[in-house]
């Protein structure tokens, strides 16, 4: 189960991100995105970019104007601190690439991520449910009016949702 969808609610943007099923762990994230409105890309003079991820973020842009975004995340790593660590790097390298491909580096685009806490998640698609409980060691618990929010808002799937902060910690 992965959903990328970026949903306003009560202007606030939630995003969940999640990238295996079964039991994992997961972090809850504040991403700000800062860019330059003005860059000639944005308003339609600049020149065409042969890549994909240019194009998709120059056609979602109102999408990446969502900030700051709340996001949900869950990777297949064994602490919470790598998951924080890799979607770091993902966002890093992302921009990256967005910048040089803008003309003459304008957009100068950048990412600033902040972890909120963490916990466990359990995915069965089978039953379609999906339960959070726990919190991160690393991070602590998560807000849990955030964590309902971000994943009621973005349960396209209709699973049904088990959420609660217990004081479980694993590994």
């Amino acid at each position: 189960m992965q959903n990328d969808l970026i949903v306003e609610s009560q202007e606030k943007y939630y995003q969940c991100y999640i990238d295996n099923g079964g039991e994992s762990k997961y972090i809850i994230c504040q991403l700000d995105v800062t860019y330059n409105a003005m860059c000639v890309d944005l308003i339609g003079g600049g020149l065409e970019s042969d890549s994909d991820l240019f194009k998709e973020f120059i056609a979602n842009v109102g999408n990446e104007r969502c900030s700051p975004r709340y996001m949900f995340i869950a990777l297949d790593q064994p602490y919470h601190i790598e998951i924080y660590e890799e979607f770091k790097d993902i966002l890093k390298q992302q921009q990256r690439q967005l910048n040089q491909l803008s003309t003459d580096n304008s957009l100068n685009l950048k990412y600033k991520l902040s972890c909120l806490g963490g916990g466990i998640v359990k995915i069965d698609d089978d039953k379609q449910t999906l339960s959070c409980f726990g919190k991160s060691y690393q991070f602590g618990p998560p807000d849990i009016k955030l964590v309902k929010a971000i994943l009621e808002s973005t349960n396209i799937s209709n699973y049904k949702l088990d959420i609660q902060i217990t004081n479980e910690i694993r590994g």
